[in-house]
């Protein structure tokens, strides 16, 4: 007796075990795409040009104007690493307008003109807005030939702000901005920073620039 139901005990599970298995091969497959296909190594992004450092140098011409003044800036032929800090060099007008160019920033050696300008001659911002300072940077090739360009990294642009506001007024209010020919006065984004009575941007083209005061907000 004990025999027949060992064996009624044993076809059951074999029954049991065959059943699951049908229902097993029945679900559909949900293994992840992912596992099929793998994702491709995307290739390498492009190679920055080598930097062409030129030592045959034909000076611009400096404009007569007070404050007026150029730098040679030489491309630095250093690793750009991934993150900060960047090998740079900084340059300082008669004024106290520092830029600061980080390696990677241009292909090859260029002359920067500061110069000045004076902000009655200028166009004048939006409605209620204040032009406090303005001055133009111009670049030149090493043979004193005017050119366009757009950095490939951004450069630091500080503008100290001793003589462009009073004291009763908010240092948040001066915007750096920098001029467009078809939209006129563009703001950029601008810090000001305290202890160095400072304001700073970053900026991608050259060309005319200026401090503006927004107008102050008047509580009803």
């Amino acid at each position: 007796m004990a025999k027949v139901k060992n064996r009624i005990r044993s076809v059951a599970l074999i029954a049991i075990g065959i059943a699951v298995c049908s229902i097993l091969m029945a679900l559909p497959d949900v293994r992840p795409s992912s596992a099929d296909v793998p994702w491709p190594t995307p290739p390498p992004g492009p190679r920055p040009p080598v930097p062409r450092v030129e030592t045959d140098i034909k000076p611009v011409n400096v404009p007569l104007v007070t404050g007026a003044t150029s730098w040679v800036v030489h491309p630095l032929a250093a690793l750009v690493p991934r993150f900060p800090p960047v090998p740079s060099s900084a340059f300082q007008s008669p004024d106290g307008v520092r830029i600061v160019s980080d390696a990677g920033s241009i292909d090859s050696t260029i002359q920067l003109v500061y110069k000045p300008v004076v902000v009655a001659d200028a166009i004048a911002p939006g409605p209620g807005q204040q032009l406090r300072k303005v001055f133009d940077l111009i670049v030149f090739d090493h043979q004193a030939n005017q050119i366009t360009i757009n950095l490939r990294r951004p450069w630091v642009l500080e503008v100290p702000i001793r003589g462009l506001i009073q004291s009763f007024e908010d240092p948040a209010r001066l915007l750096i901005a920098r001029y467009d020919e078809k939209r006129g006065w563009i703001p950029l984004v601008t810090s000001y920073y305290r202890d160095r009575g400072t304001l700073q941007t970053r900026v991608l083209r050259v060309g005319l620039f200026g401090v503006i005061a927004e107008p102050s907000v008047i509580s009803g």
